[in-house]
């Protein structure tokens, strides 16, 4: 491979790194949960959050972990390409030391308490600052259409923070695995966004 194929190698994966963090997520959730279901474990169950489904056997919670390294890697590689304020930008690295910390310890309090407190402070922190980063979002947006999914971004995270530690809403606990994935999802979406604010701006 010559010095400008590997150019345009570098450009497209820059390019897309929220698009490769997506599909990596996908791609190891389905693995996780999936392989449980066939294996009978909690088969179609949604009221287990990724997390639950990650810690019921040792060898999907080193698949996430390392799944969740590589992520984790990618996106700060990502954040550190995107012009941000620099409270902004420390916002982001909270959400992804977060979302390593969920990954490298694993919500099972079978294997160790420790690691179960560690998993549910992080689980807790990262659903505020993926908060503040929607809000941030949403003052920094540079375009209508990022306005737009800041807004119902903010409006999820709230909906979703109120109903899972306030009132534990029946239909939202019992299909719980599909409220946390989209808010997933939403991150990933305003994260991308960022990376459109520096092509207006340059």
């Amino acid at each position: 491979m010559n010095v400008k194929s590997k150019e345009k190698m570098i450009w497209f994966i820059d390019n897309h790194l929220m698009a490769i963090i997506g599909a990596l997520y996908t791609i190891t959730a389905l693995v996780v949960v999936a392989s449980a279901w066939i294996e009978n474990i909690f088969r179609y169950d949604l009221r287990l959050t990724i997390s639950i489904y990650v810690a019921l056997r040792p060898w999907t919670a080193v698949l996430y972990g390392i799944a969740a390294i590589i992520m984790t890697a990618i996106g700060i590689r990502y954040i550190n390409k995107c012009v941000l304020h620099k409270g902004k930008r420390y916002v982001y690295y909270t959400v992804f030391t977060c979302i390593l910390g969920c990954a490298l310890c694993p919500c099972n309090s079978e294997w160790s308490m420790i690691m179960y407190f560690l998993h549910n402070a992080f689980a807790i922190i990262l659903m505020f600052m993926v908060l503040i980063s929607f809000i941030l979002a949403l003052i920094k947006a540079k375009f209508s259409l990022q306005r737009i999914v800041s807004v119902i971004s903010i409006c999820y995270a709230v909906f979703f923070i109120v109903s899972y530690l306030v009132f534990r809403v029946k239909f939202f606990a019992m299909t719980f695995f599909v409220w946390e994935n989209l808010f997933i999802y939403l991150l990933l979406a305003n994260l991308y966004f960022e990376k459109l604010n520096l092509k207006i701006d340059t």
